[in-house]
């Protein structure tokens, strides 16, 4: 595919999913365990492939800051997910 099409089969995914920011909802005790682990003092992060574009709708349903330092989305990184065949997880 060329460079062209992915980004506007791109664009079209983030508007479709734009318009149906409504029904993104948290699992049940998502909010509830992120608000124990900051008053416990436990750090937390949320990591996601998705776009933060895309993302933010997720995350701030859960009540958090899409700017906080402790979301990363996959604009942020050079280098997506490890195949799970060349993690080095795979044998555990």
């Amino acid at each position: 595919m060329s460079t062209e099409r992915v980004q506007r089969l791109g664009r079209r995914h983030d508007e479709a999913y734009r318009g149906r920011a409504s029904l993104v909802l948290p699992l049940p005790g998502a909010r509830a365990l992120l608000d124990w682990l900051t008053r416990t003092s436990i750090a937390w992060a949320i990591s996601t492939s998705g776009r933060m574009e895309t993302a933010s709708v997720g995350i701030r349903a859960l009540g958090v800051d899409p700017a906080e330092p402790h979301v990363v989305t996959r604009d942020q990184v050079r280098y997506g997910e490890i195949p799970i065949s060349s993690s080095p997880l795979r044998s555990a």
